[in-house]
Order: structure tokens, then C-alpha cells, then sequence
């Protein structure tokens, strides 16, 4: 590994963390001592994130962690709508049984993850779900798109599951079971509006608390 890619690495985990908050201003000089690197990997690692949507470069402002807006936010449940809602029914007649089962089981770390207020937890748990179905398509190519979203969903999931939304929380937990149940009677067509629903979810109580986004800090 070069040291571009340790500090993409690095700084990339203190964005999804929210050590480094939306608008925050990542000075050369300053990631330079913090990972004891010379300016060429970090200007290289800035770049990287700049293209993965994390970064914003402008001549005047320099480099800062990309803030997402209304309309940005209006835009990336378009596309998850699109991806995941074509995700959940492909998946129900490709879907194993056994596959079934493992997101029963994250259901029930969910579950657990709930009554720990281990929101950590509760972040890589939703995120294994969600995976888990859009592998279970086999299509690689939407499988690709997803995974090119995957940073940016996982800021906006960092923000979503936290303790200053619970609503958000307390109604993943019952959408979840309600789309691998949909799987258990292969009904494609309920397994899309399932999870078009509890994409829906998550999208109204952001935009209910949208002058919050702005301030809030993630995680």
C-alpha cells in the first residue's frame, strides 16, 4: 500500500466517523503532520475522495468535506429508490433460502444492536442487509452501482441511525422484516414497494429535520 492510499484510507474514515465534519476544511499542512506524509500523497488522496463525492476542490476554498444538500440528498434517493427497489426485485427469485435466513439473522442483531443503543452496531448491520440483496441479484452490473453510491449512503445511514433519529431506527427495524418476508413469499412485486416504502421512510423524517442537517453533527 502507497502512502496515496493509507491517506485515502485514513481521511476517508474520519469523514464516515464525522471526526471531519460536513464543510470542515482539510488543510494540506494539517493532514500532513496528522499522517506524517509529504504534501504529494495527501494533494493525491484529496483528489481520490474529491471523485468518490466525499471532497469538495475549489481554487478559492481549497479542499473541504462535502456537505450534502436538499437537493443532494433529493437526488441520491432517486437513485436508491432506482437501485435498491430494482435490487429487491430481482432478488426475490434469486434469492436462496439460506440467504433468506442470514437476513432473518441480521434482523435479530438488529434487534440486539436496539436494546444496546450500539449504534455502531445498528450502522454495519443495516449496511450487511442491504448488500446481502442487492448481491443476491447477480447482477453485476447493478451490483456495480451500488457499490459506487455505497460512500455517500453511508454517510447519509451514519446520519440516519443515530440517536437523534429513533423514529428512523424503531421503523427500519420493522421494514426489514417486512422485505425479507416478502422474500420468504417471492413476491417481487411486494419486495420492491417494501423496500421503496422503508427507503421512503428514512427520506421523509430527514426532510422533516433538514434545518438540522446543516448543524448536526454525523455519526
Amino acid at each position: 500500500m502507497n502512502r496515496g492510499e493509507i491517506a485515502v484510507i485514513e481521511i476517508r474514515k474520519r469523514i464516515i466517523a464525522g471526526e471531519m465534519k460536513p464543510g470542515h476544511r482539510l488543510k494540506e499542512k494539517e493532514l500532513c503532520q496528522l499522517f506524517g506524509l509529504s504534501r504529494t500523497p495527501v494533494r493525491e488522496a484529496l483528489k481520490r475522495l474529491e471523485t468518490e463525492g466525499l471532497v469538495t476542490i475549489s481554487p478559492n476554498r481549497g479542499a473541504r468535506v462535502v456537505k450534502l444538500t436538499k437537493s443532494d440528498l433529493s437526488h441520491l434517493y432517486e437513485m436508491l429508490f432506482t437501485i435498491e427497489g430494482a435490487a429487491a426485485r430481482l432478488a426475490c427469485s434469486a434469492i436462496s433460502e439460506a440467504q433468506i435466513g442470514k437476513l432473518m439473522e441480521y434482523h435479530e442483531w438488529f434487534i440486539q444492536g436496539m436494546k444496546e443503543n450500539n449504534y455502531k452496531h445498528l450502522r454495519q448491520v443495516n449496511y450487511q442487509f442491504h448488500k446481502l440483496i442487492t448481491e443476491a441479484t447477480g447482477n453485476p452490473y447493478l451490483m456495480e452501482s451500488w457499490s459506487n453510491l455505497r460512500l455517500l449512503w453511508t454517510r447519509l445511514s451514519d446520519l440516519m441511525l443515530s440517536p437523534r433519529f429513533p423514529e428512523i431506527v424503531k421503523a427500519s427495524l420493522e421494514e426489514h422484516l417486512e422485505i425479507a418476508n416478502s422474500f420468504r413469499k417471492r413476491n417481487p412485486a411486494a419486495a420492491e414497494f417494501a423496500m421503496r416504502s422503508h427507503l421512503e421512510t428514512g427520506k421523509k423524517i430527514i426532510f422533516e429535520h433538514i434545518d438540522r442537517w446543516e448543524d448536526a453533527p454525523e455519526g
